[in-house]
């Protein structure tokens, strides 16, 4: 039976390897979602278990060894365990139904399949051809995703956001749907919500495409007026970010962006210094202070250059927007005077005031759990246990929370990555959290200083997407979507594949 199968294991494998990357788009599958009762349910998973039973295993039997960027986050899951342990001793009620041990293993399930994203992608070949091959369905997935926004932005601007119902029963059954979310005047695509359209969109697709466009690069042959498959994916998809209107979500797009003017800025000021000291005959004592010269007043206008740009952005977005629109509204004098304070009153007057209270009422929440339990924080999943005595006033009067409270009887977590492994595993988790990105950061820079094309696609798409997660990291909690994890595999293998072929 096996010497049957065999001829047909390297088709077999390279299958899985296409369906994982190209259904990423689809976030929230269905099926997936009614076994596990969760909205992050990654279609993608069913593929990458498949290759975990089919080419992972074999493959670490056989002596494959690991990228060495896996050690940190290894390290965080067995703080998370011990922190998920320590908790069964502090005297806290359960909420509900609930007990501790449903909430860790529901929370490591979670966990492990982000791990499982990481590892795995981590783990395949990245020859040039390899990377290239990736790429390419990463795009079409891309592709996929921004189709269907299309027809759902039409269907917004032309029948008020009521599908026809030929597509509403298509699209039950490719994303788990509310009447919230239907109904809505926001793009989502594929995604559960724009939220998670937008995280998506900044932490895989976008930074590629960017990356890819400003280097010039395209693993497509094909060419319309000059323009490159990533140069149209790039446009669509940033439109459609726009229609997905995020707020959060469009100040990670402008660190993005704000790194890149960077890169542009520093190699505009090489050309120009070059140029002015083969020009002028400039002494070698003060060559290096003419170069700083140049670098700072060339930095300086780009500065402006940039945050005109940003405000312009702000500004057309605020004319679609309400929200947007009152960042630009005056502030009053005795505002201004809540917001010197600089403390707990005046974040939750200026999320009152830009209407994201409830985001914040969250964050702070999980900030008072890792206040009093700052070590090891009260373990993966446990957060939510802790509402009820760790809540803000202003929280109660909160209809979103009352409801999800006593109406619903949901966990409330804390909607952000950074505050939750803060307040779940600690300043112990946080610390190996933190090194893991760390050290994400330093192979991206590796790869983004490579001579090869394709593999400076890989390490610049990479720095932007870990600076976007700086911001990204305050709207997502979840580590079932698998985007960080893909591209932190991405960049893991590449460098690990990099660093064998220069031995």
């Amino acid at each position: 039976m096996i010497q049957r199968i065999k001829p047909f294991y390297p088709f077999l494998v390279e299958g899985c390897w296409a369906l994982l990357f190209i259904g990423l788009p689809f976030t929230s599958f269905p099926i997936l979602g009614w076994m596990s009762n969760s909205q992050a349910a990654p279609f993608s998973a069913i593929p990458l278990g498949l290759l975990g039973i089919i080419w992972f295993l074999p493959q670490i039997m056989k002596g494959r060894l690991l990228p060495e960027e896996v050690l940190p986050i290894l390290v965080f899951t067995i703080a998370a365990v011990v922190s998920s342990t320590c908790v069964y001793y502090l005297d806290i009620v359960h909420f509900e139904e609930r007990t501790f041990l449903d909430q860790s293993l529901r929370a490591f399930l979670t966990l492990f399949i982000g791990l499982a994203f990481y590892i795995i992608i981590s783990t395949r070949d990245y020859s040039e051809k390899s990377f290239s091959r990736v790429l390419q369905w990463i795009h079409i997935g891309g592709m996929v995703m921004l189709l269907w926004g299309l027809i759902q932005a039409i269907i917004i601007f032309n029948l008020n956001g009521h599908f026809p119902s030929f597509l509403e029963r298509i699209r039950v059954w490719l994303v788990i749907q509310t009447s919230a979310v239907r109904e809505g005047n926001r793009l989502t695509s594929l995604a559960y919500e724009p939220s998670w359209f937008a995280h998506q969109l900044n932490m895989l697709y976008l930074p590629i495409w960017l990356a890819s466009t400003y280097l010039r690069k395209s693993v497509f042959k094909f060419r319309f007026l000059h323009l490159t498959v990533e140069n149209i994916l790039l446009a669509v998809g940033l439109v459609e970010f726009i229609l997905s209107r995020p707020r959060v979500g469009t100040a990670a797009f402008l660190l993005m962006l704000a790194f890149l003017l960077l890169l542009i800025t520093l190699s505009i000021s090489r050309k120009i210094s070059q140029k002015i000291l083969g020009q002028f005959q400039i002494g070698p004592a003060h060559q290096k202070l003419a170069s700083n010269a140049i670098t700072l007043v060339v930095g300086f206008l780009m500065l402006v250059i940039y945050v005109g740009l940003a405000l312009s952005v702000a500004y057309v977005g605020s004319r679609f927007d309400e929200r947007l629109g009152l960042l630009f509204t005056p502030l009053q004098p005795a505002e201004m005077q809540i917001i010197r304070g600089l403390n707990e009153s005046a974040m939750i007057y200026v999320g009152n005031r830009l209407r994201f209270l409830e985001r914040v009422i969250y964050w702070l929440m999980g900030w008072h759990v890792f206040r009093d339990y700052p070590i090891l924080g009260v373990g993966l999943g446990n957060s939510g246990f802790f509402v009820l005595s760790h809540i803000s006033p202003e929280g109660w009067a909160t209809t979103e929370f009352r409801n999800l409270i006593y109406r619903f009887g949901f966990m409330v977590n804390t909607k952000s990555y950074w505050i939750r492994i803060l307040a779940e595993t600690g300043l112990v988790g946080f610390s190996f959290f933190l090194t893991w990105l760390t050290g994400l950061w330093r192979s991206a820079r590796f790869l983004a200083a490579s001579k090869s094309g394709i593999i400076t696609v890989a390490g610049l798409a990479g720095q932007f997407a870990l600076i976007a997660f700086i911001v990204e990291g305050f709207s997502i909690d979840s580590f079932a979507l698998p985007y960080l994890w893909v591209m932190a595999g991405l960049i893991s293998g590449m460098r690990m594949h990099s660093m064998q072929s220069q031995a």
